[in-house]
């Protein structure tokens, strides 16, 4: 097929490095087909069909559809996220974003799939 149009965030997301570093290592073309500053601007570019994106588990809507290898994209490996910071040193602000990040991904840390 021809180049994979990609939805992605700025420069600096995770999610956007890995999906174009998945895409060279196999030797696949890409290109950008849509990029948004906000979740819900990639969520409904997926959604309407400008192209693929790598999110996490927690982001993926009911309208978008996982992509596997059928498709041509083989597994993503578990995407690590880290809080630094000393713990009793945190504002209640900041405790309240650090439970609310906990909350969102999961205990056991997030899952990434194509979409």
């Amino acid at each position: 097929g021809g180049a994979v149009p990609l939805v992605l965030f700025p420069q600096g997301c995770i999610y956007r490095k890995r999906a174009i570093y998945a895409l060279e290592s196999a030797g696949r073309p890409w290109h950008i087909a849509y990029h948004s500053h906000s979740l819900a601007g990639v969520q409904a570019a997926v959604a309407a069909g400008l192209g693929v994106s790598l999110l996490p588990a927690f982001a993926r809507l009911d309208t978008h559809e996982v992509l596997g290898e059928d498709a041509g994209f083989g597994p993503v490996p578990p995407t690590e996220l880290a809080i630094v910071g000393k713990p009793r040193a945190l504002n209640a602000a900041e405790q309240h974003l650090v439970e609310a990040l906990k909350q969102a991904i999961g205990h056991d840390g997030p899952d990434a799939s194509p979409a």
